[in-house]
């Protein structure tokens, strides 16, 4: 996140499948890290909590495919 900000690109880049970084933050091991990651994503993109990768699903639905309770509760509280 940090060097794409850097290089001044914007945080709705998406890989092949349609992940954005917030769905990656959502997938990192769960740790205060990924809930600090997962807040400075959406305090910067805030409309990425709804999108969707090519296969419909949303941050929220990665995080809990991944049981990351802290990614969760990042997304529930915005």
């Amino acid at each position: 996140v940090k060097i794409l900000l850097e290089c001044e690109r914007s945080l709705e880049i998406r890989d092949k499948y349609g992940f954005t970084p917030l769905h990656f933050a959502c997938i990192e091991n769960p740790n205060k890290n990924s809930q600090a990651l997962t807040d400075f994503i959406l305090n910067i993109e805030p409309h990425l909590i709804n999108k969707a990768g090519n296969d419909n699903s949303t941050p929220l639905h990665v995080a809990c495919s991944f049981q990351n309770k802290e990614a969760v509760e990042a997304l529930l509280k915005n």
